[in-house]
């Protein structure tokens, strides 16, 4: 398994809020892997992902290629726990134990919550 794969929990990681969404999850041959929905300034996008940073317990820092339309950008992903007694709400009002920011240079940047589960 690639190194980016190994450093990222086994369980697909999905998240978002109104307007966008990720799922992050390594494929069949251990690459780490995303699928980005956001119509309003992407529409989809997918590609590869890399672990930046080395992670602390629960936190992870992702980078790869955006690509939408003409233009490439650099996606960021950053997912953390939600503070202890305090889990991330997303707009609906749903809880979820984790959140994540997704930056993608000029495309925009979003902020949401999400949870790693079954694949």
């Amino acid at each position: 398994m690639p190194a980016a794969a190994a450093e990222f929990p086994r369980q697909t990681f999905r998240g978002g809020n109104a307007g966008w969404g990720v799922v992050i999850g390594a494929n069949k041959a251990g690459t780490l892997r995303y699928n980005l929905v956001a119509p309003a300034r992407v529409g989809v996008s997918f590609g590869a992902l890399s672990v930046v940073a080395k992670p602390r317990i629960g936190q992870y820092a992702l980078q790869g290629p955006l690509i939408s339309g003409d233009r490439q950008d650099e996606l960021i992903v950053m997912i953390a726990p939600a503070a202890a007694g305090a889990p991330c709400r997303d707009s609906a009002g749903r809880t979820h134990p984790y959140a994540v920011i997704a930056n993608g240079g000029r495309a925009g940047a979003w902020y949401g919550c999400g949870d790693f589960g079954a694949d």
